[in-house]
């Protein structure tokens, strides 16, 4: 091996030994915004209470609006099949409306997420959008 080989191996090593992943998504209190596939802006805003509110467009989806509880739950733990993304549990509980539906949220980094749509084992990464907490 040569000088030159030696020296690039070492670059290579201290490139990626440096190179961390994201750290994961340990706290999502707080408000949360991005930009759906329509251009359109939304907010999430996870409360310490377990309570939740959607702001996409103009239209508001939060307890009162659906005559109940809108409410959030989630664990670093529950990871979909590949072990890249973790489950946002959704529970809407209204007068009209009883339902849970699932989301798939992933850290980019401190104060971004990547959350998107798909059924409870595996995460349609066509509808991943990027939130960054306000």
């Amino acid at each position: 091996m040569n000088f030159r080989s030696i020296f690039f191996s070492i670059l290579l090593l201290s490139i990626f030994s440096c190179s961390t992943p994201p750290a994961p998504v340990t706290d999502l209190v707080g408000e949360w915004q991005g930009v759906g596939g329509e251009g359109i802006s939304f907010t999430w805003t996870f409360a310490e209470d377990g309570s939740l509110t959607i702001v996409d467009g103009t239209n508001v989806m939060d307890g009162r609006s659906l005559g109940g509880k809108l409410s959030w739950e989630f664990s670093e733990a529950n990871k979909d099949s590949t072990g890249e993304y973790s489950a946002l549990k959704i529970e809407a509980n209204g007068l009209n409306i009883k339902k849970t539906k699932y989301r798939w949220v992933k850290a980019v980094s401190e104060n971004q997420i990547e959350m998107g749509l798909g059924d409870l084992d595996t995460p349609d990464e066509r509808s991943f959008a990027i939130l960054t907490k306000q």
